[in-house]
């Protein structure tokens, strides 16, 4: 049975806390480990366990048999030569029960999973992801896929590597304004708010001026857009005063001028 075969009815959406997924680079590779609390829906023990990876910038959508359900408790471990952009990925759960005429039947699944990375500091650990992207002819371009945003940075002229890695100016210089575009997607789009990276934006739009509540709000108007826009630059000048970004640009801007004249 392969998991295209399956067919919907009267599914289970699993919630995101009832999974959780961590992945780490290691010499070339990329290790994802899935694991899984599922034993209370009272599912059929011969049910089984598909897992698909999808969203790393490829078409490629990859499936795996977990094998049987049995106490709906489990761990697994998966090994992958290559992935191109694990920031990216997004996982989905599937669990399978074959009818007596032999369908195969979702009885319930969850969507949108997305792995931790193990490798990342405390200051990588941000919710917006930053990945390389070949095709962009632009240095940067904030991107929302998959109702959730990314910042992509060329890679031609190895820039990606160069600014994500080697140069100290870039965060100062543009993340001000990838919050204050974050921020008007996220208020004027129609998305779902329990997804966990959303929270997590609506959580720091609050910090910085926005009202509880703000960006959830549904809107229709022109006025409201226009709401929209002044509240995502106070949010966007408060960020950047709180971190001191202007400061900062000048100060290494400065250092790099006294480093040339030595």
């Amino acid at each position: 049975m392969t998991a295209n075969s399956i067919n919907y009815t009267g599914r289970i959406d699993i919630e995101l806390n009832e999974v959780s997924a961590t992945y780490r680079e290691d010499n070339g590779q990329c290790l994802i480990t899935i694991s899984w609390l599922l034993g209370h829906y009272g599912l059929n023990k011969t049910c089984q366990l598909f897992l698909s990876l999808e969203g790393d910038q490829t078409s490629e959508s990859r499936r795996f048999d977990l094998g049987l359900l049995g106490d709906g408790q489990g761990e697994r471990i998966l090994t992958f030569a290559q992935i191109r952009n694990p920031e990216l990925i997004k996982l989905r759960l599937k669990v399978v029960e074959t009818n007596l005429e032999g369908i195969p039947l979702i009885k319930a699944q969850g969507d949108k999973i997305t792995p931790v990375n193990l490798n990342a500091d405390n200051r990588s650990r941000s919710f917006l992801k930053m990945v390389s992207s070949p095709d962009l002819t632009v240095p940067w371009r904030v991107e929302f896929e998959n109702d959730e945003p990314v910042l992509k940075i060329s890679e031609r002229e190895d820039l990606f590597q160069k600014l994500r890695n080697k140069s100290q100016i870039f965060e100062p210089l543009v993340l001000a304004d990838v919050v204050r575009q974050v921020f008007i997607w996220m208020a004027t789009s129609d998305l779902s708010y329990s997804d966990e990276v959303l929270k997590e934006w609506v959580l720091f739009f609050e910090r910085f001026s926005c009202p509880q509540g703000f960006v959830q709000t549904e809107r229709s108007h022109e006025v409201d857009y226009e709401e929209v826009v002044e509240m995502a630059n106070v949010v966007s000048e408060e960020f950047a005063k709180k971190y001191d970004f202007i400061q900062s640009i000048s100060s290494i801007i400065d250092a790099e001028e006294q480093s040339g004249n030595v």
